[in-house]
């Protein structure tokens, strides 16, 4: 047989499979199984064993078994009692959970198999996703068990069962596993206190039988508590249960990091950066050899700052500006700018040359000259607008032109259900100063609805005229109505409705027709005199009749004159 050598160029030799004789399940039976003579006197005892027990085991246990059955007597002599399973199925599962509320149970553990998933498979889909999920799982779990925010409240004595089971472990699992690297991280510290509060937590824990501080939890802790409180049971011994697999994991995680050689933890230590680095400025460029030069960014006050920091093998050089900085020449910044402290410019500034350019600012901006704003809407996101101008200009480019646009402040304000607007200002169809509220400017700055009442605390006014239209009123809802003239005559010239009492200071003179009094006495009787312009009032008793006298006057006598009839 010729056998042909075959030569490859350095780098180019191709992957060959092992020798047959080191893999394939002959090679692991050999190695495994019959390594030695021993080794293959025990494997051959032990498939002998099998032989003898696995039928017997297989016919007892399935071929063999009873599966349905309600008491002890429906049961096979010779085959398993599986039966009590199907009809204990319930309780082994759920413990005692009220049977109506068993889905918050099942949706509590479908949720927990997509958590775990996402933990335990790398390529399965929308992974970032799922494990922010994994985060917030215990939170909804807890919450799906025990119920609250619009759930019906379980309590924990009703926990049992699988449920209980899984209860235990995944908050054992979650919980554990950070306290055990904080653990573990903190038992090779070089602070003496932190370092041996850890090594005394986990040698104490590991030193005591997990019944023990089961025990601790649901009986002892009771009675170094507060008389009168109360801590739940399951509480406390998940509490237990977390503390004691923390310990087991942070000596599990300890022995991990002591088995790293040393110069892995060195060489995990040393970061290493490029030998060149290259500078481009504005006139050409320069290159550091970061072997053999030094690289050193200087700042200057009032100019420029800069800071390095160091993250993995990566050194990242920030410039920043301090809070004052002085530019000798011009500033052009064509890409996004932000100003955290304060900004001063003594020339011109020209903010947004462009429709979709944006300005932002998170400390005060003073402006020195005049401020210009070209735009449709400027909108002012503050609680306390100044003005030093004791005047505001609204609509100061109008002309002569007529616009037949209202001129005034809208503003919006609530009724308790629906968001309404007002107005209050210079109405043009009217020339008049208006109030309306409840209006509605979706057709334009033109107020359509009806004017209302303007309301106000107190008008002081020279000349105040009342009844220029239909319907006009002046009320007071509350206090007293007060027209005075400070000496001169009111005079109303139209007709004055009193549907209340009417109270008079003084007598009450008229012109035409009137008592022209301001108090009467009861049973008493009105006569006019002579000159028209008063009233006589005359009172008599029982019996009397009214006469005149010699005078014309009126009296009251109870014996007739007898004079000419």
């Amino acid at each position: 047989m010729t056998m042909t050598k075959q030569t490859y160029a350095p780098g180019t030799h191709p992957s060959l499979p092992a020798p047959t004789s080191t893999t394939g399940l002959i090679y692991w039976l050999r190695v495994n199984l019959f390594s030695s003579v021993a080794n293959s006197i025990i494997t051959l005892v032990s498939l002998y064993l099998l032989y003898l027990a696995l039928p017997a085991s297989i016919n007892w246990l399935f071929l063999d078994a009873t599966y349905i059955g309600e008491t002890r007597k429906d049961c096979a002599p010779n085959g398993a009692c599986l039966a009590f399973i199907g009809e204990r199925f319930n309780l082994f599962v759920y413990g005692f959970y009220p049977e109506h509320l068993r889905w918050r149970v099942d949706l509590a553990t479908i949720l927990l198999a997509v958590a775990g998933a996402a933990v335990l498979w790398d390529n399965i889909p929308a992974r970032k996703y799922m494990l922010r999920f994994a985060l917030i799982y215990p939170f909804i779990g807890a919450w799906l068990l025990s119920g609250g925010f619009g759930l019906e409240h379980v309590g924990t004595h009703l926990f049992g069962g699988l449920m209980l089971t899984l209860t235990f472990g995944v908050t054992g699992i979650v919980c554990s596993l950070p306290i055990g690297i904080l653990l573990a991280l903190g038992r090779q510290s070089n602070l003496p206190i932190i370092k041996y509060f850890c090594i005394g937590f986990i040698e104490f824990i590991r030193g005591v039988p997990l019944i023990t501080l089961l025990f601790v939890a649901s009986t002892m802790l009771s009675y170094f508590l507060p008389p009168g409180t109360t801590f739940d049971l399951l509480m406390r011994v998940l509490i237990m249960v977390t503390l004691f697999s923390s310990a087991y994991m942070a000596e599990v995680i300890r022995g991990g990091l002591q088995a790293l050689p040393k110069g892995q933890l060195e060489a995990a230590g040393v970061e290493s950066v490029a030998t060149a680095l290259t500078v481009n400025g504005n006139s050409g460029s320069g290159s550091v050899d970061l072997l053999t030069d030094n690289l050193t960014i200087t700042g200057t006050a009032n100019e420029i700052v800069t800071t390095a920091s160091k993250a993995g093998s990566t050194v990242t050089v920030a410039v920043a500006l301090p809070d004052d900085v002085t530019i000798g020449d011009a500033l052009t910044v064509t890409g996004n700018a932000s100003v955290g402290g304060t900004f001063s410019v003594d020339g011109n500034v020209t903010l947004g040359n462009a429709t979709s350019d944006t300005v932002a600012t998170t400390g005060n901006l003073t402006v020195g000259g005049n401020l210009t704003v070209n735009g449709t809407t400027t909108s002012v996101n503050s609680t306390t607008i100044t003005l030093d101008d004791p005047v505001l200009v609204l609509a100061d480019n109008s002309g002569t032109t007529v616009d037949g646009i209202d001129r005034g402040v809208r503003f919006k304000y609530g009724d308790g259900t629906n968001t309404k607007e007002g107005f209050f200002g210079f109405d043009h169809q009217t020339e008049r100063f208006v109030f309306t509220k409840d209006e509605d400017f979706s057709g334009g700055e033109d107020a359509s609805s009806p004017w209302h009442d303007a309301q106000f605390g107190g008008v002081y006014a020279g000349d105040v005229t009342v009844g220029v239209s239909t319907n006009n009123t002046i009320t007071t809802t509350a206090g007293n109505l007060v027209l005075d003239s400070a000496g001169g005559t009111l005079d109303i010239n139209d007709n004055v409705d009193i549907s209340g009492s009417l109270v008079l200071g003084t007598d009450l003179a008229v012109l035409h027709g009137g008592t022209g009094m301001s108090s009467f006495t009861g049973n008493g009787v009105f006569i006019s005199n002579s000159s028209g312009t008063a009233i006589s009032f005359l009172t008599g008793t029982t019996g009397d009749i009214i006469q005149f006298n010699s005078s014309g006057n009126p009296i009251s006598s109870d014996v007739i004159d007898g004079g000419t009839y």
